[in-house]
């Protein structure tokens, strides 16, 4: 399940049931239109991860970025994630927003792709990151 949608490949069961795994991810990504962003599947490697074990496909628009992130391994992982989104039109001076399941961080579009960010999954899990541009304010690496 996590391999299909980390390619863009949903599927909708035609009968589910409570805790259904298919149902759980795209419950992650539902709340967003998806239509309206471009996408760029795992195995083109839209962002560089650290982890073999772990993957992440990306939608992305002029104003706003998700990153589905998936760790095929049954072990917990921390990765460290890296994307180019100024190769996706991002200004390169630009601040970003990351909204991560363990908080959120501030970071310039030029670390996005030069440092990156950590991001720690339980086996067999995955998650959404969800990147808007701006200027906000606190502290900016």
């Amino acid at each position: 399940v996590l391999s299909a949608f980390l390619e863009g490949l949903w599927t909708y069961p035609a009968l589910s049931q409570p805790g259904d795994i298919v149902l759980e991810e795209i419950k992650k990504l539902s709340c967003f239109n998806l239509p309206s962003y471009s996408f760029e599947p795992a195995h083109r490697r839209p962002v560089q991860i650290n982890v073999d074990t772990t993957m992440a496909s990306l939608y992305w628009k002029d104003d706003a970025a998700i990153l589905f992130v998936a760790n095929l391994s049954p072990k917990d992982t921390t990765a460290t994630l890296k994307v180019d989104l100024a190769a996706k039109g991002w200004p390169i001076r630009r601040q970003a927003k990351l909204l991560t399941p363990a908080g959120d961080l501030l970071v310039s579009i030029r670390a996005l792709s030069q440092d990156g960010f950590q991001l720690r999954l339980p086996g067999l899990s995955s998650a959404v990151v969800e990147c808007r541009p701006g200027t906000f304010g606190g502290w900016t690496r």
